[in-house]
């Protein structure tokens, strides 16, 4: 509410209060009223705004800030009708203001609601825009359409006018009739010079279009005096065509030199590429060898694994380089070839590293135990021996031979050393028993003596059996050591000195350091040798007994209590191991597994199980059954999908070897290898597979492709020695069309020169015949035979017209003697006009004579000497008034021949010398026109 009644009245609702708020405004007020007149809804609200702004910059800045066209007009009406008022010259210069005026918006503004004449007329003269001018032709005044049509220029513009005043402005409508007239004639005589200077510039097409332009010197000269009469006589030629002009004819001019500086450039460059393809031939071979070095590479050989390196290195180097100079079918060879090199000298160097690693490694010389360090690096290294040749046999095409040999050699080796171990074992085992059977044999013999001997040696060997072994042997050892002391005990008569024994051997074990396990089977051993000796009547020797074996087993029972721990431990984490993996089965979706996610998974799970060993035995059984249940599903899942793979490589590698053994002749061999390709990219996408079958399968699949890529090697080189032959004939048969130019050129018998031109399209038809030739050289040789062709047709035009020109002077020499000698080999037109000329019995006058001559010369343009210029006059006007000049029916060489035809047939007249005279000068007039044409 408060702002409604503080608010000034040219901001009211109502209209008619705004504009009355206004009135009262000064002109002082200039930002209110600006901004009334720029955004006021009410048009009279704001003209009056407008009226009152008494300044030309501000409406006109208005004008260009408006929001909208129609507002825009109105700012230009009320600037225009400002600066038109005489009461603002004071203010200043509105003539001033037009001169300089650029602006065609504010001309128009101007023109249109300007009152003032002087400054309409100024600003129409500073006006220039066609369709500005146009729109003044509808709108303007009589006065302002008269100036308008004095100021259009194009002969569009005043078309429109002439629509747009006609039937209202009569005198308009002649001016631009007038303008139009004008610019017709003036059009003739810019057609004319056009179609002088379109010959010229057809002339100069034709010459630079043609490769052997170098022969066209004399055209070139002529081309050259033409462009400098058309500039002399022209002067509507614009800078534009005069310059595209000029720079043919410079072109034309140093063509010749730039053609021959091409050739040079082209013979090099092929001269270049020549020697890169034999460089890359050499290459191809330079690699082929370096494989067979590698191939045949041995341990310790005279070639080293640095110097290959540096071999595989600069060849690699080499290729690079040679890339754009083979074609796409050698270049992926070498590129196989590297990779097969590369390939070898990987696994020549993992030879050489492993034969390096175990250079220092000593062997052992004889067989070591089962439970012994030597015996377990031995098996780790059989191990990692075993799965270096299986990498090898994978990564290479094929194992090598030599390299590989140490290998062999090594693991043969590590074989026969465990193989004799495990001998050696079932040796010791037998001898063991072979020793507790004698002893036994003693014990029942009473020499306690000899089987205690027999069982310590026993005993000694057990101790290097295998654990397992070894167990087997423990309780005989035990029974018959206990049977041996029980002999001793019956021969002291008294079981009391061994008890004391005991007891010194228990509180003797109490005070010595040994592992859990084999201390607390040393105290139950002693344990079972005083329950041996029967019940003891001394009761505090039993206690004293018993109270060493407990502090005896206290360290074991610690011992035994952590390990129970870890088991307790290892028991849960399985446990949790197996929780984990049924969770995972209950909610994994078989139809969007992961498959090598879930192998790694599987991987990880079988580790971590194991890694967590040992557990109670109650527990083991039931975890390892619980845990086998869960990851049998993924085992047997993984093997089915492997299974589903395996099955699918089978069968694209059976599809690439049926490829490479029959290919279709629709496709040929690059179908097979397309196939082939496609069959590679299926190949790719197949998920997981067993290693080895995978790789069995993939050599086969490899070989299938190797096979296709040797087919189509052996055709491109079939294919490559074919497109030379044809290289070789395409040469020959430009060399052959040489000849024949040459020979055509220079030949006036006309039975020879045909026989030529038969050759030469003979020689035409055998190069179109010729197969495909070398891609690179393709496009050079079919240019040099066409250059070749092009020299022969001009060739065949050079000899015409000479054979012409003889012709014509024998014809001319026969009417000089009056026909009397005519000759057989003539054309048949003249050979009838001379017929007729022989069969005609009246001779010609001088006159008709002299006027066949003149026409002629008017004809052919030239030249008529001073003495009958008059006679050429009168001869030229009688065909003006016939009309005879206007559209001749026929064009000049066919009244050409027709002249020949009437000379030859009309006699001479009883003036020899004059007709002589008009003889030579006919014969002139038709030779040099004659050599103009050609």
């Amino acid at each position: 509410m408060l702002n409604k009644l503080f608010r000034p009245k040219w901001q009211h609702e109502n209209p008619e209060v705004r504009k009355a708020a206004v009135e009262k405004l000064s002109a002082n007020e200039l930002d209110i009223l600006k901004q009334i007149a720029s955004s006021d809804i009410a048009e009279d609200v704001r003209e009056l705004a407008m009226s009152k702004i008494q300044d030309a910059d501000t409406l006109l800045a208005l004008a260009r800030s408006a929001s909208s066209p129609q507002q825009k007009q109105e700012f230009l009406r009320q600037w225009a009708r400002f600066i038109a008022d005489p009461s603002q010259t004071a203010a200043f210069d509105a003539e001033q203001l037009l001169i300089e005026c650029l602006d065609t918006e504010l001309l128009n503004a101007i023109i249109t609601y300007s009152s003032n004449n002087n400054l309409s007329e100024l600003a129409l003269a500073g006006l220039t825009d066609e369709q500005s001018l146009l729109a003044l032709m509808e709108t303007g005044s009589h006065k302002v359409r008269q100036a308008a049509v004095t100021k259009l220029k194009t002969e569009e513009s005043l078309k429109k006018a002439l629509t747009l005043v006609k039937g209202r402005d009569k005198k308009s409508a002649q001016t631009i009739k007038a303008k139009l007239e004008a610019f017709k004639q003036a059009e003739s005589i810019r057609q004319a010079e056009l179609e002088a200077l379109n010959k010229l510039q057809n002339k100069l097409d034709y010459l630079l279009s043609h490769e052997s332009v170098n022969h066209f010197e004399g055209e070139v000269m002529a081309v050259q005096q033409a462009w400098l009469q058309i500039q002399q006589a022209s002067t509507d030629i614009d800078s534009k065509t005069t310059e595209a002009v000029q720079l043919q004819v410079d072109q034309l001019t140093h063509k010749v030199a730039s053609l021959k500086e091409l050739d040079a450039q082209n013979a090099e460059f092929a001269k270049q590429q020549a020697i890169k393809r034999e460089e890359a031939h050499q290459l191809t071979t330079q690699i082929q060898i370096h494989i067979q070095s590698l191939s045949t590479w041995q341990h310790g050989g005279e070639t080293a694994t640095e110097t290959l390196q540096e071999q595989q290195t600069s060849l690699q180097q080499a290729f690079d380089t040679h890339e754009d100079a083979v074609d796409k079918g050698e270049y992926k060879q070498m590129k196989a070839l590297l990779s097969q090199a590369a390939q070898l000298l990987n696994a020549i160097n993992r030879i050489n590293q492993y034969l390096q690693d175990t250079a220092t490694t000593d062997q052992p010389s004889t067989p070591a135990s089962a439970e012994s360090n030597d015996f377990k690096v031995m098996r780790r290294e059989l191990k990692q021996l075993s799965q270096l040749l299986d990498d090898l046999k994978g990564e290479s095409q094929a194992l090598l031979p030599d390299a590989a040999k140490p290998l062999q050699l090594r693991q043969q080796y590590l074989q026969d050393q465990l193989q004799q171990t495990r001998h050696q074992e079932q040796d010791n085992g037998k001898q063991v028993q072979q020793w507790l059977d004698d002893a036994e044999a003693a014990i029942d013999a009473k020499k306690p003596d000899d089987a205690r001997r027999l069982l310590a040696k026993s005993r000694n060997q057990i101790q290097k059996l295998p654990s397992q072994a070894a167990h087997r042997f423990q309780p005989t050892l035990s029974r018959l050591s206990a049977a041996v002391n029980e002999l001793d005990d019956w021969k002291r008569f008294s079981t009391e000195p061994k008890r004391r024994e005991l007891c010194q051997a228990m509180e003797k074990l109490a005070d010595v350091e040994l592992p859990a396990q084999q201390k607390a089977k040393e105290i139950h051993e002693l344990q079972d040798q005083w329950k041996q000796l029967g019940f003891c009547q001394n009761k505090s020797l039993w206690e004293h007994f018993k109270q060493l074996g407990e502090k005896a087993y206290s360290p074991c029972r610690d011992a035994f209590h952590e390990q129970k721990e870890v088991r307790q431990f290892n028991a849960k984490q399985r446990q949790e191991i197996c929780e984990q993996l049924e969770a995972y089965l209950n909610q994994h979706d078989w139809q969007s597994t992961d498959w090598h996610a879930l192998d790694k998974l599987y991987q990880k799970v079988v580790e971590e199980w194991k890694r967590f060993s040992p557990v109670e035995r109650d527990e083991h059984e039931r975890l390892q059954a619980r845990f086998s249940d869960c990851a049998g599903v993924i085992r047997d899942k993984l093997q089915g999908y492997k299974k589903a793979n395996l099955s699918t490589l089978e069968q694209l590698a059976e599809t690439a070897e049926t490829l490479a053994q029959s290919i279709d002749d629709s496709g040929g061999v690059e179908g097979a290898i397309e196939q082939y390709q496609t069959l590679l990219e299926q190949w790719k996408s197949v998920g997981l597979v067993y290693h080895k079958p995978r790789q069995k399968i993939w050599q086969r699949f490899k070989d299938a492709g190797d096979s296709l890529y040797q087919q189509r090697s052996e055709q491109r080189q079939s294919a490559d020695a074919e497109r030379q032959h044809s290289l070789a004939q395409a040469n020959a048969l430009i060399e052959q069309l040489q000849t024949v130019s040459t020979t055509l050129a220079n030949e006036s018998d006309t039975e020879k020169a045909a026989e030529l031109r038969q050759a030469a399209r003979q020689l035409q038809a055998d190069f179109n015949a010729l197969d495909e030739l070398p891609h690179k050289a393709r496009a050079a040789v079919q240019k040099s035979f066409e250059r070749q062709y092009s020299q022969y047709q001009q060739a065949g035009k050079q000899q015409k017209h000479s054979a012409w020109l003889n012709q014509f002077d024998q014809l001319m020499t026969i009417c000089s003697e009056d026909g009397s000698n005519a000759a057989s080999g003539l054309p048949a037109s003249w050979l009838a006009s001379l017929q007729q000329r022989a069969n005609t019995a009246e001779n010609p006058s001088a006159e008709q004579i002299k006027n066949q001559c003149l026409e002629l010369e008017i004809l052919l343009d030239a030249e008529t000497p001073a003495s009958d210029t008059s006679s050429r006059m009168e001869i030229q006007m009688k065909k003006l008034a016939g009309g005879l000049g206007q559209k001749p029916q026929q064009d000049i060489r066919s009244q050409l021949d027709n002249a020949i035809n009437q000379w030859a047939a009309t006699r001479q007249c009883e003036d020899t010398d004059l007709y002589t005279r008009y003889n030579e000068r006919f014969k002139s007039a038709v030779r040099s026109w004659i050599s103009n044409q050609t």
